[in-house]
């Protein structure tokens, strides 16, 4: 472990900015599949209440928030 944070102490700025840019990228996708994934469940729970009745359309979308 020392020997990492000792390698981290001897790079240049110009390739921890590169460092800190591409740990940017990540946390930016990692939201944006993270409201796709929301956003599908969502989906999932609208076509699921489109195959039963009306009657049931609120039990189905519980059952479908709880699910998530």
């Amino acid at each position: 472990m020392l020997l990492g944070a000792n390698s981290f102490m001897h790079k240049s700025s110009a390739e921890m900015e590169s460092a800190m840019e591409f740990s940017s990228v990540n946390t930016i996708w990692v939201l944006l599949g993270a409201a796709l994934v929301f956003f599908m469940q969502a989906g999932f729970a609208m076509v699921e209440t489109g195959f039963t009745r009306a009657k049931n359309a609120g039990n189905i979308i519980m059952k479908n928030l709880m699910d998530f």
